[in-house]
């Protein structure tokens, strides 16, 4: 069989047998964007941070405990951007913060809980 040059530029062209309808006129499914469909409620940037294998742990137990509960499926993702809107929300002048500890020390002392030598 020979090898075709060129992309066909109707149904007929591709197999002689078929009528000619235009490749453009035919049905086809939808085209979008590569990934997931966006479901953001505001405009978002992907960013990715990273974290200790034990945070990733905490994050998977809770969304499996809330599962458990309610039978609500909640994504890490939600969890995180729910606590940096904790933070963002809670009144704490971050510019006067040096460094994580700090922020930790004030998010915790504004939630009324104390460090528990936890690292």
């Amino acid at each position: 069989m020979a090898k075709r040059t060129t992309k066909p530029r109707t149904v007929a062209d591709a197999n002689p047998r078929l009528p000619p309808i235009p490749v453009s006129a035919s049905p086809g499914p939808e085209r979008r964007g590569r990934g997931r469909p966006a479901m953001m409620p505001e405009p978002a940037t992907k960013a990715t941070v990273p974290l200790y294998d034990r945070q990733i742990i905490a994050l998977d137990q809770v969304t499996l405990d809330i599962r458990s509960a309610n039978g609500a499926i909640v994504h890490r993702a939600e969890l995180i951007r729910a606590a940096v809107e904790a933070l963002l929300r809670a009144g704490i002048d971050l510019a006067a913060l040096h460094s994580e500890a700090d922020v930790l020390d004030a998010l915790l002392a504004r939630m009324g809980q104390g460090r528990e030598g936890k690292p």
